[in-house]
């Protein structure tokens, strides 16, 4: 007779990405998972929006395309290196949320555009997370 252990083979080492998977830390904490969730999506709606939207305006917007096309995989970067357990990753999700809150109070001064209300609750709740302990201690 085999026991159960014997019969579930281990997680390859190339599977498991945290430095201290086997332990509590190998499962991601809900508040690293939150703000790589949402710079997904609000990174993916932004940038392409934002492309759309300043492609169409023309001018001095076409820098804003530029930008807004770099932003794109650096959202997806920093959310999937969070995932992951990366430092560098949570400091580039903050880094693009900061910009967002930014350009969201920028447009809601200058534009008085109130489409930047959500997405600036959205950037508070992606940093109000990565400053949790719980991620601190999770991105190493």
């Amino acid at each position: 007779m085999t026991s159960s252990a014997a019969l579930s083979p281990a997680a390859p080492e190339s599977i498991v990405d945290h430095p201290e998977a086997g332990s509590w830390a190998a499962r991601r904490p809900v508040t690293a998972v939150v703000p790589a969730v949402l710079g997904f999506a609000m990174g993916t709606l932004t940038s392409v929006a934002g492309a759309v939207f300043g492609s169409q305006a023309g001018g001095a917007w076409f820098v804003a395309v530029a930008l807004f096309a770099v932003a794109l995989p650096l959202w997806w970067l920093g959310g999937i290196q969070l995932l992951r357990g990366s430092r560098t990753g949570a400091r580039l999700v903050g880094g693009l949320a900061i910009a967002e809150l930014g350009f969201s109070v920028f447009k809601l001064v200058v534009f008085q555009e109130s489409a930047g209300v959500p997405f600036s609750a959205i950037s508070a709740v992606v940093l109000g997370c990565l400053a949790a302990p719980a991620t601190r201690r999770w991105a190493r």
